[in-house]
């Protein structure tokens, strides 16, 4: 058991849970934010290496509104995302909509509209990453950059 949710009430620690698989860990702590007392209540997990993530990050996903952009999945160069005119994101669905049609005009049916969502939590473990640069030739990676995405 290498990482530990806790989390506190009126500034007392009222919970502490041992996982082994750090997504589990942050899995419990997404549902919990849901429940908790915003006033009174706070959470975190923490691994053998201090802080992996907090409820303020789930928390802060809630509060950004939706971004939405156009897109062209099966363009030859790949997933392309693409717009009338800058900028290429969308606070407004409906100017979202409005632009697609006006691209679909003159490209068919292939464009789409996707809604954005931030990564605000790791995602993926250090290790795995470095055996991809290790596979890829890749030897100067400063990890410290995207700290925020791994456990």
């Amino acid at each position: 058991m290498r990482y530990a949710l806790i989390m506190v009430s009126g500034g007392i620690i009222n919970r502490v849970s041992f996982y082994d698989d750090p997504s589990l860990a942050i899995a419990v702590l997404a549902d919990h934010v849901n429940t908790m007392d915003l006033e009174s209540d706070d959470a975190a997990v923490y691994g053998p290496d201090g802080l992996v993530v907090n409820a303020k990050v789930f928390l802060n996903e809630e509060e950004a509104g939706p971004v939405y952009i156009i897109a062209n999945p099966w363009h030859s160069l790949g997933f392309l995302v693409i717009s009338p005119c800058e900028p290429l994101g969308y606070e407004s669905l409906l100017k979202a909509i409005s632009d697609l049609e006006e691209m679909r005009k003159g490209n068919g049916n292939l464009p789409r509209i996707y809604r954005l969502e931030e990564i605000t939590r790791p995602v993926i473990r250090k290790a795995e990453l470095e055996r991809y640069h290790s596979g890829h030739g890749v030897k100067d990676f400063d990890y410290s950059l995207v700290q925020e995405y791994l456990f």
